[in-house]
């Protein structure tokens, strides 16, 4: 009778292991998956403001040839988020001017092409269009 008592009190005992167990991996299981949610939110942000940099470049770059037909970019802008640069202006067929930006954030890099047929009487843009890469 003994026995059975001490069987009793050994699968409680093992019972609240299990329990302590399970409620311990549901834990760590929301708690990674909260913090891998919390990366891919920072991931998709960085992203954006990377985009919305370049785009801002494009913007710096049209308005700086409609000032000025001969501007040459080759220049870096600084902003708290991160930073955009466009690269050196080029001339394409037809006489056509290619502008190329890139915006940065953390890792994240958003880059474009805007390819404009003309600036007078006033800009004509053929094609702004991101891009993998510059090559």
């Amino acid at each position: 009778m003994n026995s059975l008592k001490n069987n009793k009190g050994y699968i409680a005992l093992v019972g609240v292991i299990l329990l302590g167990a399970a409620i311990i991996l549901a834990l760590l299981t929301v708690g990674l998956n909260v913090r891998t949610g919390s990366k891919i939110t920072l991931n998709t942000k960085n992203s954006e403001r990377s985009y919305f940099l370049s785009q801002a470049c494009a913007e710096d770059a049209l308005q700086k040839i409609w000032e000025n037909s001969e501007y040459i970019g080759n220049e870096i802008l600084t902003f708290d988020q991160g930073i955009c640069g466009i690269l050196p202006i080029e001339s394409g067929a037809n006489n056509e001017i290619i502008i190329k930006v890139y915006g940065e954030v953390s890792n994240h890099t958003k880059r474009s092409i805007i390819i404009i047929a003309t600036t007078t009487p006033q800009i004509i843009i053929n094609s702004w269009t991101e891009a993998v890469s510059f090559e």
